[in-house]
C-alpha cells in the first residue's frame, strides 16, 4: 500500500470516529433525564380493632345491687382502654351479678374495678347499706325463716309472739295470755348467713338473717329477741293495697276479731321517732292496680296484733256459777258470771 493510500485510510477513520462521537453526543443530549427511583413506603398498619368492654346500661347510683340488665358490652377504642376496665375477652357479666356499686356510675360509663365491690370482698356489706340505714343480724330457723325460702333482697314482716299477764282467775292467780304482733313491716333481707347472692333463686337455709333497718329499729329488734319468739312473714313483690281492717273489740276476749290498736291503746312511735301514736281502723280505699314495691322503701312500724282469744273460740269465754240462796223456807237458785 502506498503512503498516499495509508494517509487516506487514516483520515477516513478519523472522520468516521468524529462522526460517531458527534452523533452520540447529539443523541445523549436529546435523551430525557432519567426519573429518580421512587421508593414505595410500607403500607400503614390497619387501625387496631375496637375491644368490647363492660359499661353501665343505665344510671347506677351508689349502693345498687348489680343485675344482668344493669350491664352490657360496648365497643371501645383499643388505645383508650385502661387496666381498670373489664374486657369481654377476660370477664363475664355473670361475674358481676350480686356486686354492689361503690360509687355512682352513669349510663354508658365503663365499669371500673374501683367502682364496684363483689360479695366476700372487704366493705361489701357497708356498700350495700343505704345512707342512714343499719345492718343487724337475728337468728332464724326453718320455721321462723319461712322454710329457707327467704332470699337476700326479699322483703319481710317481723312478728313477735309473747306471753302477757291476764286477769285473775277463780284461784286468785293471773292467767297467762298469748299474743302476736307485727313489730316491723317491709324489712329488706341483706343476707342469709354469709350469702348475699339473690340471683340463683335457690332457697337459702341459714341460721342468721341480716336485716337493713333504721338505727331506732335496730334498737327495737335487740329488745324483741328478749321478749319472745320472733318469726318472719314474706311479703309480695307488689305493693300492698289499702284494705278494711275492722278495729279490735274493746273486750280482748271477743272471738273472731282481728284489727288494729284502739284509740285508748298508746304504743311506741315509729322507728326513729320518740313521739307516741295511736292506731285506728283503716278506711276503705278504691281498688288500684298493683304497683311494685319501691326499692328505697324503709321498714315501718307494724300496726296489727292478735290475741289468743281471737284464734281459739274456747279462750276467754265467760263461765257461770250456780248458787243456791236459802232464806228461811225459801230456796232460790241464782246464776253468776265469772
Amino acid at each position: 500500500m502506498s503512503a498516499r493510500s495509508l494517509m487516506l485510510f487514516i483520515a477516513a477513520l478519523l472522520i468516521a470516529g468524529t462522526a460517531v462521537y458527534i452523533t452520540r453526543g447529539v443523541l445523549e443530549a436529546r435523551k430525557p433525564a432519567e426519573q429518580p427511583a421512587v421508593t414505595q413506603a410500607a403500607p400503614a398498619p390497619p387501625p387496631a380493632a375496637d375491644t368490647s368492654i363492660l359499661v353501665a346500661a343505665a344510671n347506677l347510683p351508689t349502693g345498687t345491687l348489680l343485675k344482668p340488665e344493669h350491664l352490657k358490652w360496648q365497643a371501645w377504642p383499643q388505645n383508650a382502654i385502661t387496666p381498670a376496665f373489664f374486657a369481654q375477652t377476660s370477664a363475664k357479666i355473670e361475674d358481676f351479678v350480686g356486686a354492689v356499686v361503690r360509687r355512682g356510675v352513669a349510663a354508658g360509663e365503663p365499669i371500673q374495678a374501683t367502682a364496684v365491690v363483689k360479695p366476700g370482698e372487704r366493705g361489701f356489706l357497708a356498700a350495700v347499706l343505704k345512707p342512714g340505714m343499719r345492718a343487724i343480724s337475728i337468728g332464724v330457723g326453718d320455721v321462723t325463716g319461712i322454710a329457707g325460702m327467704m332470699l337476700p333482697g326479699d322483703r319481710v314482716d317481723m312478728l313477735l309472739t309473747h306471753d302477757l299477764p291476764g286477769d285473775d282467775n277463780s284461784e286468785g292467780s293471773k292467767e297467762t295470755r298469748h299474743a302476736t304482733e307485727t313489730v316491723l313491716e317491709n324489712i329488706r333481707i341483706l343476707a342469709i348467713d354469709q350469702t348475699l347472692d339473690d340471683i340463683k333463686g335457690q332457697p337459702v337455709s341459714g341460721k342468721v338473717a341480716t336485716l337493713e333497718v333504721t338505727p331506732k329499729q335496730a334498737e327495737m329488734i335487740a329488745v324483741v329477741v328478749e321478749l319472745g319468739r320472733v318469726q318472719f312473714s314474706l311479703r309480695s313483690l307488689a305493693k300492698d293495697q289499702p284494705e278494711d281492717s275492722p278495729a279490735i273489740a274493746a273486750n280482748p276476749a271477743a272471738a273472731d276479731t282481728v284489727g288494729t290498736k284502739s284509740d285508748d291503746e298508746v304504743l311506741a312511735g315509729g322507728p326513729g321517732d320518740d313521739s307516741v301514736s295511736t292506731g285506728g281502723a283503716t278506711k276503705p280505699a278504691p281498688a288500684v292496680l298493683p304497683e311494685p314495691v319501691e326499692e328505697d322503701s324503709p321498714p315501718t312500724r307494724g300496726e296489727t296484733y292478735t290475741f289468743d282469744s281471737e284464734v281459739s273460740r274456747l279462750l276467754g269465754r265467760k263461765s257461770t256459777v250456780k248458787v243456791q240462796v236459802v232464806q228461811g223456807s225459801t230456796v232460790q237458785q241464782m246464776t253468776f258470771d265469772r
